[in-house]
Order: structure tokens, then C-alpha cells, then sequence
């Protein structure tokens, strides 16, 4: 499955993004398919699997792959931080869900503690000592950080607060015709067409 954007900032245009959505299970974004006899949705385990299909999209000229992980909360937050479903919140030690807008409150604790942990200078490293309302994280954290510092943060929410945390957050969003763009220049300070956005698009393939 593929998101694309094409954007235009000013007159001039901006190049399409092409990324592949699969997930770490037969994909309910297209329903179906794990039906068919070529699929190999089932192979989400392997790790030659998982190789390979990287290596088809780069050679298709995509410019990336994400992947869908709902195993825990870790995996899920930074990606799409307020996803809590009823599967994970027996699983996370909450006796019911949090309401929608507390989790994108709980969400914006997690993302600046990921913040504070996040170092790309050894002599910066240290003992961040958070006490939040939801978290207390002495630090400091104990793997290294990518060559950006800070994980890709992806949001896939278009709701009112999840606009509002893309805005202030996100380098890529996952849409369906809602832009936080403007949100993010009026509220945070940040350029607009440093958020890239993808818009969903599942191509179904015929017989040739």
C-alpha cells in the first residue's frame, strides 16, 4: 500500500513522496487481499521478508517503508502516540481506556520525555529526572540516538487535538484532507513545508 502527497509551496512544486504502509500482520487497510495466492502478508516475522519487500520499493524509487507495530506501547507512541485501542488497554495496565483528549495529554508527556532523552553530544548526557503526570523517567536513556537525534515522529489523527499535536510535533502526517499546517505556523513558529504529508491510496491491480 502506498501514501503519496505532491505539495506546492508558493509557485513552486514540490516532489511526490511515495512510502509504503505495511503492518506486523495481514493488513486491514486492504481488506481481503491476504486471500489472494501471491500475498505474503503472513511472512511479517521474517526478516528476509521484510528485506526483500525494502528492496523491491527502493527499487520502485519509493522513499519509504513504515511499519505498523501495535505491540506495545514503546513501538506504538512515537509513531502514532494517542492509538490506545481497547486491545492495548488491558495489556498497558489501564482499567478502560483514557478519553480521547487525555490521550494526546498523555502523548505530549511522552514525546518530551523522548525529547529530553534523545542526545547527540556524549557530554550532554545525564540524568533528566521527569516527574509528570503520567510518567516518572529518572534517564538517562541507555541507547544511542539516530543520525537526526530524535526518532521520525509520524501522526496518523485528524481530529482537533490531533491537528494541534501534528502541528506542534509531527514530521510526517498521515491525512484525509485535513492540513495542520496552518495550525503549525499560527501556533508553534514552525514552516509549514517542514511537514510532509501523506494521503492514503491502495491500489488494486489487475490481471495483465
Amino acid at each position: 500500500m502506498a501514501s503519496t502527497t505532491a505539495q506546492t509551496h508558493g509557485d513552486s512544486k514540490r516532489k511526490l513522496i511515495l512510502n509504503a504502509f505495511v503492518e506486523s500482520c495481514s493488513g486491514h487497510q486492504s481488506p481481503g487481499l491476504w486471500q489472494h495466492p501471491r500475498d505474503r502478508s503472513f511472512l511479517f516475522n521474517s526478516v528476509s521478508h521484510q528485506v526483500e519487500l525494502a528492496k523491491l520499493l527502493e527499487g520502485a524509487k519509493f522513499h519509504g517503508i513504515f511499519i505498523a507495530d501495535v505491540l506495545d506501547s514503546h513501538r506504538e507512541l512515537p509513531q502514532d502516540a494517542p492509538k490506545i485501542t481497547n486491545y492495548l488497554t488491558g495489556n498497558l495496565g489501564y482499567t478502560e481506556q483514557p478519553k480521547h483528549d487525555e490521550r494526546y495529554a498523555i502523548a505530549e508527556e511522552y514525546v518530551n520525555v523522548a525529547y529530553k532523552l534523545c542526545y547527540t553530544d556524549p557530554s550532554l548526557v545525564r540524568t533528566i529526572d521527569h516527574v509528570g503526570k503520567y510518567y516518572t523517567v529518572p534517564g538517562p536513556h541507555i541507547y544511542q540516538p539516530s543520525p537526526q537525534r530524535t526518532p521520525v515522529i509520524m501522526q496518523a489523527r485528524t481530529s482537533s487535538s490531533g491537528k494541534s499535536f501534528a502541528a506542534k510535533h509531527a514530521e510526517t502526517v498521515f491525512v484525509a484532507g485535513h492540513i495542520p499546517s496552518t495550525v503549525a505556523k499560527s501556533q508553534f513558529g514552525r514552516d509549514p513545508s517542514s511537514i510532509k504529508f501523506l494521503a492514503l491510496l491502495c491500489p488494486i491491480i489487475g490481471k495483465t
